[in-house]
């Protein structure tokens, strides 16, 4: 398979229908956030954007590194499927859901950093890089901790990039079997609504100095696809950041008419 760089991608804008959104900027302005918007609509082949500045700078994945992580610990088998149980360890999270057994399915919807911090473990840095080389994912650098480099600033993706590795996810354009690309798309859903299917992944990027919002996924409607990338930008902690993201993208979604 041949590996989209990041200098391919944006040729591919340069060569795309390509519209800054004024709607995306309105909604991002009553929430008073800085950052970037997405929607690529695979039917008509037009990305819309909002903040194009952004899309080309690579950040911290946070969780949206949970899409891969997946996929990995999967194909290697360090885990069997998405009901098998990781035992919880007993430490104690501020997040409830953590605090217990959990599957790759709960984990994933939860968001649990400790279940995918083992997965991490388990694949090792020798075969998690050469799964992030052969995707081409973002830099590539996976830093010197196994269990953190998607957390602590070591792997760096941008927008566009989330982008292109989301789209290759929906499409099976991956170098991962069908099995497991379907097994990642099924736990990945959020939310269904009609003939529309949501598939999405949260990240928050917490240990540098501006806080990075991330939500990335896609709507399905039978044969029909569109892909978004949200990334926000903030100094400081939001409290409302969690449920921002998703408001600004469903937001941006009905507003387009595709929920």
């Amino acid at each position: 398979m041949k590996i989209l760089s990041l200098f391919f991608i944006l040729m591919l804008i340069g060569c795309a229908s390509t519209t800054q959104d004024a709607d995306f900027s309105k909604i991002f302005k009553e929430k008073g956030y800085d950052g970037a918007f997405i929607l690529y609509n695979a039917q008509s082949g037009k990305y819309s954007f909002h903040n194009e500045k952004y899309v080309k700078i690579r950040q911290t994945p946070a969780s949206t590194f949970k899409y891969l992580n997946s996929l990995i610990a999967l194909e290697t088998k360090v885990i069997v499927d998405e009901k098998e149980m990781i035992k919880w360890d007993g430490k104690k999270h501020s997040y409830e859901n953590w605090n217990q057994n959990l599957d790759l399915t709960r984990a994933f919807t939860f968001s649990a950093v400790w279940f995918y911090q083992e997965l991490a473990r388990r694949i090792g840095k020798e075969r998690m890089q050469k799964y992030i080389d052969a995707v081409g994912y973002g830099n590539r650098n996976t830093g010197t901790k196994i269990d953190t480099f998607w957390l602590d600033g070591s792997i760096k993706i941008s927008p566009m990039e989330q982008m292109d590795f989301i789209r290759r996810l929906a499409d099976g354009k991956l170098p991962f079997s069908e099995k497991t690309m379907q097994t990642v798309r099924n736990i990945s859903i959020v939310h269904k609504e009609g003939d529309a299917v949501v598939h999405a992944k949260t990240g928050l990027a917490l240990r540098q100095k501006d806080v990075i919002g991330w939500y990335a996924g896609w709507v399905q409607k039978g044969n029909k696809k569109w892909f978004f990338v949200l990334m926000i930008k903030e100094k400081g902690r939001p409290k409302n950041i969690f449920g921002d993201r998703k408001e600004i993208t469903f937001s941006i979604l009905r507003n387009k008419g595709i929920l």
